[in-house]
């Protein structure tokens, strides 16, 4: 007796390196930032199971490797900007921009060596809002 292949690939546990192409596919079309639960549930409504705690390992791995980026105010997830390290937060509509400012890298680097502290990565959240919500009121 064969076995069923629509079955043997449903018990299939996809590797780390196949969540993390899921996952940076997933936020590469969203335009906007994802949080844990938001990715899950888009995820299930491609056809792909992957609960909370996958995705927050898959996140955590790819937070590592730079290739995606944390938004601490939102709790929310993006692709990481090469160069961007001030993120504008919309506090209306949740809509973000990124700007490239070279000289606040510097300045954080200079007070974090001044202090003894060992800096590994510091981009700046900055709330606001944006052009459209301000036009809207």
């Amino acid at each position: 007796m064969e076995p069923d292949v629509a079955s043997a690939s449903v018990g299939r546990r996809r590797c780390s390196a196949e969540n993390d192409a899921l996952v940076l596919d997933l936020l590469t079309q969203a335009n906007r930032p994802l949080s844990a639960y938001d990715i899950a549930d888009r995820l299930g409504g491609r056809g792909t199971h992957m609960v909370a705690n996958q995705v927050y390992r898959t996140l955590a791995r790819l937070i590592d490797r730079h290739r995606v980026l944390r938004i601490e105010t939102l709790n929310a997830y993006v692709l990481r900007r090469s160069g961007a390290n001030i993120c504008l937060i919309c506090k209306c509509c949740g809509a973000i921009a990124w700007v490239d400012l070279p000289c606040i890298d510097h300045v954080i680097g200079k007070a974090a060596q001044g202090r003894c502290f060992d800096l590994t990565d510091a981009p700046i959240e900055a709330r606001g809002e944006c052009d459209e919500c301000r036009s809207a009121d």
